[in-house]
């Protein structure tokens, strides 16, 4: 994201999250680093397509539809970029 800053940013934490349990799951820690809600949302937001959203808390219903058909035509595909 700090590279990117203009880019759509995805997070996937596919742990069960014990190593963030001094951190993310920690109020504290949350609030020291400003990132800790004054008010939690009831429910993420449902984005027809990733680029459309603008939530910090949102998903996409996939489906069984095509890369192309959630993304767009091919010039609106999400760039991938190798490191």
């Amino acid at each position: 994201a700090r590279e990117n800053p203009g880019s759509l940013t995805v997070v996937i934490l596919p742990d069960e999250g014990s190593r963030y349990q001094d951190t993310v799951y920690d109020d504290a820690w949350l609030a020291r680093h400003g990132h800790l809600a004054t008010a939690l949302p009831t429910g993420p937001i449902e984005w027809e397509r990733p680029q459309d959203g603008t939530s910090s808390w949102a998903c996409v219903r996939w489906g069984r539809r095509t890369y192309a058909a959630v993304n767009g035509s091919p010039e609106g595909m999400l760039e991938t970029t190798a490191r």
